[in-house]
């Protein structure tokens, strides 16, 4: 026979013990919480790495894509040449002695006239 008195430890004890299991539970989501917050900041300096290296490597084909422009090439020393048509010149054979042609450089135009023809066979 329970008397009023162990009802009432009873009802302590369990009450410790739905505590506990609610202790549990939450600490078990903590734990998973804890879990998740660093997957994120492993997914977040991931994502970082990743936007550096795409942006790395958008500057560098930038470079490139500058490179290959007309302007880019002048830029490195080299001339357009067009002539009295304004078409550019490829073949030395395309001029002749006497002819006005045209330099574009980087910082410029040069008019020239031919005074030689040298070709390469």
């Amino acid at each position: 026979v329970l008397t009023q008195a162990r009802w009432r430890r009873l009802r302590v004890l369990r009450l410790r013990i739905l505590r506990l299991h609610i202790l549990r539970w939450v600490l078990g989501l903590r734990i998973k919480r804890m879990g998740i917050v660093r997957w994120r900041q492993r997914l977040e300096a991931a994502l970082q790495e990743r936007v550096l290296q795409s942006g790395n490597r958008l500057a560098h084909r930038a470079q490139m894509l500058d490179s290959l422009r007309p302007q880019g090439t002048l830029q490195r020393g080299y001339a357009i040449v067009t002539g009295g048509t304004g078409k550019v010149l490829r073949d030395a054979n395309d001029v002749s002695i006497g002819d006005e042609i045209d330099a574009q450089l980087a910082n410029g135009r040069l008019g020239l006239t031919v005074k030689t023809i040298e070709t390469v066979t």
